[in-house]
């Protein structure tokens, strides 16, 4: 059983905790244990906690410095901003962040950027502070309809009290329609896409729709409906391919869509069609999985002399495509490209050259493997590099029992019989 906590303490007229989240295990109708579900560690958990309001300036080539608070006079931040937040507030402008005692209160939340007067916001936070607990619900509904500018963090709050753990009642799925029917950010849409696929895939189903034909959500849209229901996704992509305007929609759905015969036989007719106009890189699943020899189109890209002109989105997904094969049908054309980008910085910073050169192994190419001893070796002197850890996981996917780097380097000189 879950519920809402609160904790008031009537000297001091206010709330010592308010509607934290516990979820309690019962027996014999006795509490036998209990737990909190959440950190509360988000914006508006911040500002309940807060004796002050940090005023967080980003002006144009210039760090963001927290320079004022309120209530207070001007305010020097001692040290630079945690890099959670600096990475937050790239955007130039005015953002807010809740105090206690000086110092930041929260973690990883996405701060509120509002031009309005910081008097008039101070006032708001104030009132949301002495709040009622069950009022609280209300506030936060209200604010996200009026403004915009709190819409992010207000979610961020409803998840902290349990909103997505169980089915939406008539009223909310009203509520977030009502939302839905405005422009949200990026942030926002990206926040419900996940949010609502716990519970309430199936309830806003036309959401998760609507988001496969947004440029700036439809890969999460897409991962997140195939995980929930890859049988009714393929249906609706089959449906969009024979579609005049939908069916490049679906096209960019492709890497889903090959274990679909229907799917990949549209999808390759529509590539061989003189009248396609889409990018190459969105049909590469489709001719990876129906060319289990080899795709001639493919190859034509690899062995492209002039390949630094080309986009490494195209390479990132050919590398992906690839590597999911379990042929060695690239392997002549990967030298190649390999050879032809011995000086691309870019690519050889970037997720597809491991990936090209773990294909090559897998495919037993002494040539390969000798670029990946060299490439190892380079990512090994970086402490806590992405992408070694990003490496270790595929190479796993080959060698099980590697447990670092330096294994997989001893594993790969003795394939390759190179002195340790």
């Amino acid at each position: 059983m879950d519920a809402l906590i609160s904790y008031y303490l009537p000297k001091e007229k206010k709330y010592h905790i308010r509607n934290v989240l516990y979820s309690f295990q019962l027996q014999n109708k006795k509490i036998i244990s209990a737990f909190r579900l959440s950190a509360n560690d988000g914006f508006w958990s911040g500002i309940f906690a807060s004796d002050q309001i940090g005023i967080i300036r980003k002006k144009k080539q210039s760090e963001a410095t927290l320079d004022h608070t309120l209530p207070g006079n001007p305010f020097h931040y001692s040290g630079s901003l945690p890099d959670w937040l600096e990475m937050r507030t790239r955007v130039e402008g005015q953002y807010l962040v809740p105090l206690k005692c000086g110092l930041i209160v929260g973690n990883r939340y996405t701060p509120v950027k509002s031009e309005e007067n910081p008097v008039a916001l101070f006032s708001l936070f104030s009132h949301y502070r002495m709040l009622a607990a069950r009022d609280e619900d209300t506030f936060l509904r209200k604010l996200a309809m009026e403004k915009a500018a709190f819409t992010e963090s207000v979610f961020q709050r409803l998840a902290e009290r349990g909103e997505f753990r169980y089915p939406f009642t008539a009223s909310q799925k009203e509520w977030y329609w009502h939302l839905l029917s405005r422009q949200l950010s990026i942030g926002e849409k990206r926040f419900l896409l996940e949010e609502f696929s716990r519970n309430n895939f199936h309830t806003m189903n036309q959401f998760y729709e609507n988001s496969l034909k947004d440029e700036a959500v439809y890969a999460l849209a897409g991962r997140i409906w195939v995980e929930m229901d890859r049988s009714r996704f393929e249906q609706l992509m089959e449906s969009w391919l024979e579609n005049e305007e939908l069916w490049p929609w679906a096209i960019k759905q492709s890497e889903h869509l090959t274990e679909s015969k229907i799917c990949l036989d549209k999808m390759i007719k529509l590539f061989k069609s003189p009248s396609q106009q889409i990018d190459v890189k969105y049909f590469i699943p489709a001719l990876c999985a129906s060319f289990p020899q080899g795709s001639s189109e493919i190859k034509a890209i690899l062995t492209a002399g002039d390949s630094n002109k080309m986009s490494l989105d195209l390479y990132n997904r050919i590398a992906d495509g690839i590597y999911r094969t379990s042929s060695s049908a690239y392997t002549n054309e990967l030298l190649v490209f390999l050879k032809n980008n011995r000086d691309n910085l870019q690519l050889k910073q970037s997720i597809a050259y491991p990936k090209i050169l773990l294909y090559l192994h897998r495919a037993n190419c002494q040539s390969g493997n000798r670029l990946l001893i060299e490439y190892l070796e380079g990512v090994n002197r970086i402490p806590d590099s992405i992408i070694g850890q990003q490496f270790l996981i595929l190479f796993r996917n080959v060698n099980p029992l590697c447990l670092s780097l330096d294994d997989a380097l001893s594993i790969l000189k003795t394939k390759s019989g190179i002195d340790k």
